[in-house]
Protein backbone atom coordinates (compact mmCIF):
# COMPACT_ATOMS: atom_id res chain seq x y z
CA UNK A 1 0.00 0.00 0.00
CA UNK A 2 2.14 2.65 -1.32
CA UNK A 3 -0.09 5.56 0.06
CA UNK A 4 -0.31 3.85 3.95
CA UNK A 5 2.29 5.91 5.94
CA UNK A 6 3.91 3.05 8.63
CA UNK A 7 5.23 4.34 11.75
CA UNK A 8 7.75 2.18 13.91
CA UNK A 9 5.73 2.25 17.86
CA UNK A 10 4.53 -0.15 20.20
CA UNK A 11 1.20 0.02 22.12
CA UNK A 12 3.34 2.18 25.13
CA UNK A 13 4.65 4.57 22.93
CA UNK A 14 2.96 5.62 19.68
CA UNK A 15 4.55 7.87 17.56
CA UNK A 16 1.21 10.37 17.05
CA UNK A 17 1.16 13.91 18.66
CA UNK A 18 -1.16 14.51 21.15
CA UNK A 19 -4.94 14.47 20.63
CA UNK A 20 -4.30 13.16 16.92
CA UNK A 21 -5.92 9.98 16.61
CA UNK A 22 -9.61 9.22 16.49
CA UNK A 23 -9.11 5.63 17.11
CA UNK A 24 -6.32 3.52 17.98
CA UNK A 25 -6.69 -0.21 17.32
CA UNK A 26 -4.54 -3.40 18.74
CA UNK A 27 -6.32 -6.52 17.00
CA UNK A 28 -4.47 -9.72 18.54
CA UNK A 29 -2.07 -7.90 20.20
CA UNK A 30 -3.40 -5.88 23.37
CA UNK A 31 -2.18 -8.92 25.82
CA UNK A 32 1.17 -8.00 24.30
CA UNK A 33 1.03 -4.58 25.84
CA UNK A 34 1.63 -3.59 29.31
CA UNK A 35 -2.20 -2.17 30.13
CA UNK A 36 -1.49 0.17 32.36
CA UNK A 37 1.23 2.28 30.49
CA UNK A 38 -0.57 1.23 26.83
CA UNK A 39 -3.89 2.46 28.13
CA UNK A 40 -2.33 5.93 28.99
CA UNK A 41 -0.02 5.77 25.47
CA UNK A 42 -4.11 5.39 23.79
CA UNK A 43 -5.55 8.15 25.74
CA UNK A 44 -2.90 10.58 24.94
CA UNK A 45 -3.26 10.22 21.34
CA UNK A 46 -6.48 10.30 21.12
CA UNK A 47 -8.87 13.08 21.09
CA UNK A 48 -11.81 12.98 23.75
CA UNK A 49 -14.55 11.04 22.49
CA UNK A 50 -11.86 8.79 20.27
CA UNK A 51 -12.29 5.00 20.36
CA UNK A 52 -9.67 2.48 21.79
CA UNK A 53 -10.58 -0.75 20.01
CA UNK A 54 -9.58 -4.57 21.26
CA UNK A 55 -10.28 -7.19 19.09
CA UNK A 56 -9.51 -10.89 18.93
CA UNK A 57 -10.52 -13.76 16.94
CA UNK A 58 -10.18 -16.96 19.44
CA UNK A 59 -11.02 -20.46 17.81
CA UNK A 60 -13.96 -22.21 19.06
CA UNK A 61 -13.26 -25.52 20.67
CA UNK A 62 -15.97 -27.51 20.87
CA UNK A 63 -15.55 -29.17 17.63
CA UNK A 64 -13.62 -31.99 18.75
CA UNK A 65 -11.50 -32.61 15.68
CA UNK A 66 -10.12 -28.43 16.81
CA UNK A 67 -10.06 -29.86 20.21
CA UNK A 68 -7.54 -32.34 19.51
CA UNK A 69 -5.66 -30.23 17.43
CA UNK A 70 -5.34 -27.55 20.26
CA UNK A 71 -4.30 -30.16 22.61
CA UNK A 72 -1.44 -31.13 20.55
CA UNK A 73 -0.19 -27.86 19.99
CA UNK A 74 -0.64 -27.35 23.78
CA UNK A 75 -1.82 -24.22 22.76
CA UNK A 76 -5.32 -24.04 23.97
CA UNK A 77 -7.51 -20.85 22.94
CA UNK A 78 -8.78 -20.40 26.40
CA UNK A 79 -6.79 -17.27 26.97
CA UNK A 80 -10.97 -16.54 25.63
CA UNK A 81 -11.29 -14.96 29.26
CA UNK A 82 -8.46 -12.14 28.65
CA UNK A 83 -9.67 -11.79 25.18
CA UNK A 84 -13.80 -11.79 26.55
CA UNK A 85 -12.68 -9.15 29.37
CA UNK A 86 -9.46 -7.36 29.07
CA UNK A 87 -7.50 -5.46 31.56
CA UNK A 88 -7.25 -1.74 30.56
CA UNK A 89 -6.21 1.40 32.81
CA UNK A 90 -6.73 4.66 33.28
CA UNK A 91 -8.92 6.45 31.37
CA UNK A 92 -10.87 3.46 29.97
CA UNK A 93 -11.18 1.53 32.97
CA UNK A 94 -13.97 3.20 34.35
CA UNK A 95 -15.46 4.47 31.37
CA UNK A 96 -17.86 3.93 28.72
CA UNK A 97 -17.53 0.57 26.85
CA UNK A 98 -19.15 -2.34 24.99
CA UNK A 99 -18.24 -5.55 24.55
CA UNK A 100 -19.73 -7.47 21.37
CA UNK A 101 -18.80 -11.30 20.33
CA UNK A 102 -19.37 -12.47 16.60
CA UNK A 103 -19.09 -15.88 15.94
CA UNK A 104 -18.21 -16.98 12.31
CA UNK A 105 -16.58 -19.73 10.19
CA UNK A 106 -13.64 -19.73 7.96
CA UNK A 107 -13.53 -22.17 5.11
CA UNK A 108 -9.76 -22.87 4.30
CA UNK A 109 -8.27 -25.45 2.34
CA UNK A 110 -6.36 -28.25 3.92
CA UNK A 111 -3.32 -26.57 2.91
CA UNK A 112 -3.62 -23.38 4.34
CA UNK A 113 -5.07 -24.88 7.88
CA UNK A 114 -1.41 -26.66 7.26
CA UNK A 115 0.27 -23.18 6.53
CA UNK A 116 -1.96 -21.74 9.45
CA UNK A 117 -0.93 -24.45 12.37
CA UNK A 118 2.76 -24.16 10.88
CA UNK A 119 3.32 -20.64 11.06
CA UNK A 120 2.24 -19.95 14.51
CA UNK A 121 5.31 -18.93 16.46
CA UNK A 122 5.48 -21.90 18.96
CA UNK A 123 5.49 -24.11 15.91
CA UNK A 124 8.41 -22.26 14.07
CA UNK A 125 10.56 -22.35 17.00
CA UNK A 126 10.50 -26.02 17.62
CA UNK A 127 13.22 -28.29 16.27
CA UNK A 128 12.76 -29.17 12.97
CA UNK A 129 12.24 -33.48 13.86
CA UNK A 130 9.31 -32.35 16.58
CA UNK A 131 7.61 -29.65 13.90
CA UNK A 132 7.53 -32.75 11.64
CA UNK A 133 6.23 -34.47 14.18
CA UNK A 134 3.50 -32.13 15.60
CA UNK A 135 2.79 -31.19 11.50
CA UNK A 136 2.06 -35.23 10.92
CA UNK A 137 -0.61 -35.29 14.19
CA UNK A 138 -2.62 -32.66 12.58
CA UNK A 139 -2.74 -33.99 9.76
CA UNK A 140 -3.85 -37.56 11.26
CA UNK A 141 -6.55 -35.78 13.14
CA UNK A 142 -7.68 -33.82 10.02
CA UNK A 143 -7.62 -37.84 8.41
CA UNK A 144 -9.58 -39.62 10.94
CA UNK A 145 -12.35 -37.16 11.91
CA UNK A 146 -15.64 -37.27 10.62
CA UNK A 147 -16.02 -33.75 10.35
CA UNK A 148 -12.67 -33.06 8.33
CA UNK A 149 -12.02 -36.80 6.52
CA UNK A 150 -11.96 -36.59 2.77
CA UNK A 151 -12.77 -32.97 2.47
CA UNK A 152 -11.18 -30.55 0.81
CA UNK A 153 -11.83 -27.58 3.43
CA UNK A 154 -11.47 -27.37 6.90
CA UNK A 155 -14.44 -25.34 8.43
CA UNK A 156 -12.32 -23.55 11.21
CA UNK A 157 -14.89 -21.62 13.93
CA UNK A 158 -13.89 -18.34 15.64
CA UNK A 159 -15.62 -16.11 18.06
CA UNK A 160 -14.57 -12.10 17.84
CA UNK A 161 -14.20 -10.41 20.65
CA UNK A 162 -14.53 -6.46 20.15
CA UNK A 163 -14.36 -4.17 23.01
CA UNK A 164 -15.15 -0.59 22.37
CA UNK A 165 -13.87 2.28 25.35
CA UNK A 166 -14.20 5.76 25.00
CA UNK A 167 -11.79 8.12 25.85
CA UNK A 168 -13.22 10.90 28.36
Amino acid sequence: LPDVRALAGTGESIPLADGSADAVTFAQAWHWVDPVRGSQEAARVLRPGGVLGLVWNVRDETRPWSARISAILSQPESRASVQSAPVVGAPFDGGAVEHERFPWVHEQDRSAFLDMVASRSYVIVLPPDERTALLDRVRRVLDDDPETAGSATVPVGYTTYVHRYVRP
